[in-house]
């Protein structure tokens, strides 16, 4: 039975209901924290939260209750992968993968009301780095002018790298077309500021 992603109040009702029945540290102000950062999760992937992926952290972490950030953690790993760090990366690299990055979180900051939540470089899951943005607001409705800031800013990390350094530096499918244009329409395009 497909189970879709519950609204604001939802998740805070099922967040509440999980938090109930374990021990933890949290205040009202953490609680409405991990309601906002959780709105792309579904009741599942709350209860793998709260249930399992939060109690593992506060364990290895040596906590004899959950802490605050043992659900940041824990939340980051359930929403993108496992956290894992790249060693001995090149500093030039390390660079480039933080412009990519930074590319994708000022064009957030600047065409969206959304707060971004975490941008990094450290690897977690398959993407060497990645940028958390945060719905202010529940949305339902998707609009077409939302679906293109939504693909300006996924192609953010490549216009970051041709402005920083006048190309392309990190990975990407041979014949990308569809990158090449939307990063040429992002670097040409004077996006509304925020007010």
């Amino acid at each position: 039975l497909p189970v879709g992603r519950p609204d604001r109040g939802g998740r805070k009702d099922i967040l509440v209901g999980y938090l109930k029945k374990i021990q933890h540290d949290l205040t009202s102000e953490d609680i409405d924290e991990l309601v906002d950062e959780s709105s792309e999760m579904t009741p599942a992937d709350i209860k793998l939260l709260i249930q399992e992926e939060a109690p593992r952290k506060a364990l290895f972490a040596g906590h004899d209750r959950i802490q605050s950030e043992d659900f940041i953690e824990a939340l980051r790993e359930v929403q993108v992968g496992l956290k894992n760090p790249i060693t001995g990366i090149d500093p030039k690299e390390r660079e480039k993968l933080a412009v990519h990055e930074a590319g994708h979180a000022v064009l957030q900051w600047v065409l969206t009301d959304y707060r971004i939540a975490t941008t990094t470089i450290i690897r977690y899951g398959e993407a060497l780095g990645h940028m958390m943005p945060v719905e202010t607001r529940d949305r339902t409705i998707r609009t077409l002018n939302e679906t293109w800031v939504d693909l300006v800013i996924g192609i953010g990390g490549r216009a970051g790298e041709t402005k920083s350094a006048g190309r392309e530096q990190t990975r990407r499918p041979a014949g990308s077309r569809a990158t090449r244009l939307a990063c040429s329409f992002a670097l040409r395009c004077s996006p509304p500021r925020r007010s």
